[in-house]
């Protein structure tokens, strides 16, 4: 039997839970009925290297907190999903939101990829949201959750 989706793509922000819940929804809905894996992501924004000065250890301490923080967040997040297990894993990146989620998408062969986003402003039109660029320049399906 052939089924629409092998791997979703779902990248989370932890900030915007209304965000995160309608696109998880979408996603695991679609999981379910294609019997596809999910892939949670999250990323966290790059710290410039100017702010590591003299102590880069701490600064690498406080990335790795935060990483080990929103994997574990991501994981519950899973969990909540009416999914088996090993339907669902997680990741954490540092950098360029959507440049992390294009590179994602092709290192997991993900054949959709589910974003949340907020209605469009005025500044949405002008600069473009990470949503809209990850819909410009994705090789594979996206579907924007409102």
């Amino acid at each position: 039997m052939d089924y629409a989706y092998k791997v979703i793509l779902v990248p989370v922000d932890i900030e915007e839970p209304k965000l995160t819940e309608g696109a998880l929804n979408h996603a695991a809905h679609l999981a379910k009925m294609s019997h596809a894996k999910i892939r949670l992501m999250n990323v966290r924004p790059s710290i410039p290297t100017y702010y590591m000065g003299e102590h880069p250890q701490q600064l690498m301490k406080i990335q790795d907190d935060a990483t080990t923080k929103v994997h574990k967040e991501l994981e519950a997040l899973g969990a909540s999903l009416d999914l088996s297990s090993d339907q669902v894993s997680v990741m954490v990146t540092w950098g360029s939101i959507y440049d992390e989620i294009l590179k994602e998408a092709e290192a997991c062969n993900a054949d959709l990829i589910v974003v949340g986003s907020r209605r469009p402003s005025m500044s949405t039109y002008l600069i473009g949201s990470n949503a809209a660029r990850v819909v410009r320049h994705a090789k594979t399906s996206v579907l924007v959750v409102r």
